[in-house]
């Protein structure tokens, strides 16, 4: 609150939308802003189904941040916020999980 009344907050204005694609039911935050000030340190989803592929971070289709994934409906995943590497010209996050997709059997 003090650095609110003091004028020290990061300008809301400088701030990127995440936007979550299924099967993610849940992401927090919905707004990252820039700035040094400490906030989360992980974005959290959960997922509405069992799912497994591969969870990733992009702006304008360039590749931020991904990784492998196996979760379960209500389980928390996790992405570390420090290793993003936020581009300043971005006003948007996408976030989704590109599903594995089962090999035929021979």
């Amino acid at each position: 609150m003090a650095l609110a009344l003091s004028g020290q907050l990061p300008d809301a204005n400088d701030a990127l939308t995440l936007k979550y694609a299924a099967p993610i039911k849940l992401g927090v935050p919905g707004r990252l802003v820039r700035g040094e000030l400490a906030g989360l340190a992980h974005i959290q989803l959960r997922v509405s189904q069992a799912v497994s592929g591969t969870l990733r971070v992009r702006a304008q289709g360039l590749e931020l941040w991904s990784r492998p994934v196996s979760a379960l409906p209500e389980r928390r995943l996790l992405i570390p916020i420090k290793d993003l590497h936020l581009p300043e010209h971005f006003d948007q996050l996408d976030i989704c999980i590109d599903q594995a997709v089962p090999q035929q059997e021979k």
